[in-house]
């Protein structure tokens, strides 16, 4: 379960998909099975996190903020990680 998901357990889901063309737009379909899994229905909306993969989650303040928190917490992380690195380099 993930705090993210609103504490619902999530099956494994794989599946491959085209992007299609509308207008200006570039689309994918997202599957129905993995659609009901999140409670998500035509004219929701959703949250896209990109950081290396693409995350969907739907669209609600506590997802919200907790993403913010998670990233907030990895930005810390890789900062102190940097400090580190160059503390390390200094001292050759």
């Amino acid at each position: 379960m993930d705090s993210l998901n609103n504490g619902k357990e999530e099956l494994p889901f794989v599946a491959r998909r085209k992007l299609i063309s509308a207008g200006g737009s570039v689309l994918i379909a997202l599957p129905a099975e993995w659609l009901k899994q999140k409670d998500l229905k035509k004219g929701d909306s959703v949250i896209l996190v990109a950081n290396g993969n693409l995350q969907i989650f739907k669209d609600n303040p506590d997802v919200v903020r907790n993403i913010k928190s998670s990233l907030s917490e990895l930005n810390r992380s890789v900062s102190d990680d940097n400090l580190i690195v160059a503390e390390g380099n200094t001292k050759r």
